[in-house]
């Protein structure tokens, strides 16, 4: 008996879409990394306590939502 396993044309091309779908979710998500890593890096730097205080609360706040964010799309992606 042979091991072979044989796609139909239909379920290769649901495959190549449901790849294509997931590679553009995972660009997106980088992007959005990327430009909060962008956001933080150009950001003017406060030099008082207090409104350093702030600009960090900020930052982890945002950091907080975006991880949030990621972690609900990687979960309701995930195959059945």
């Amino acid at each position: 008996m042979s091991d072979e396993v044989i796609i139909s044309a239909a379920e290769l091309l649901k495959i190549y879409e449901y790849a294509v779908k997931e590679a553009n979710a995972r660009i997106a998500e980088l992007e959005k990394f990327k430009k909060l890593v962008e956001f933080i890096a150009n950001d003017y730097h406060e030099l008082s306590y207090e409104k350093a205080q702030w600009q960090r609360d900020d930052w982890k706040k945002r950091c907080k939502k975006l991880i949030e964010e990621y972690d609900e799309i990687n979960n309701s992606s995930r195959i059945s």
